[in-house]
């Protein structure tokens, strides 16, 4: 995953993603996110979500905790795994991984598992050597819309 998008999903989720800069004993998140851009929405959607869980459960439960340990593609689909949580965090994750399976981990698009040396996630249009416009397509969309973002916090 491009280092930008990384970056926001460290900043907007500061406790899931706290082990980051954790030696590899403690936790696999210092080699960042091992995927392609296209899953950034889904890993967003995910730890938004937990982080909503977790802010609930601490109403009665202050001890109560998720953190990232490793996230990854894996046979074509996502894999998040982390130390904590509960049913209902994993139910979650597991969501996301299925969800993963239908979309390009390069663009975002509509997707599907194709084998064969390798198992990966492409679009039709990503089956052969991705072009640099769909490499940095969901950068560049991220990049508008946090902008617009910034503009609008301008006011």
């Amino acid at each position: 995953m491009h280092p930008d998008l990384s970056n926001l999903l460290y900043t907007r989720y500061p406790d899931i993603f706290a082990d980051k800069d954790a030696p590899p004993t403690d936790s696999l998140m210092g080699f960042g996110f091992c995927c392609g851009d296209g899953w950034f929405f889904i890993i967003d959607n995910l730890c938004r979500c937990i982080q909503n869980h977790v802010e609930w459960k601490r109403r009665t439960n202050p001890d109560f905790s998720v953190k990232a340990v490793q996230v990854k593609e894996k046979f074509g689909t996502l894999r998040f795994y982390i130390d904590g949580g509960d049913a209902e965090v994993w139910g979650m994750i597991k969501a996301a991984e299925c969800m993963s399976r239908n979309v390009c981990e390069i663009t975002g698009d509509i997707g599907s598992i194709k084998g064969g040396k390798w198992w990966s996630t492409r679009s039709p249009e990503c089956q052969e050597k991705p072009t640099e416009a769909q490499k940095t397509r969901v950068l560049n969309f991220v990049n508008k819309i946090e902008s617009e973002k910034a503009e609008d916090n301008d006011f």
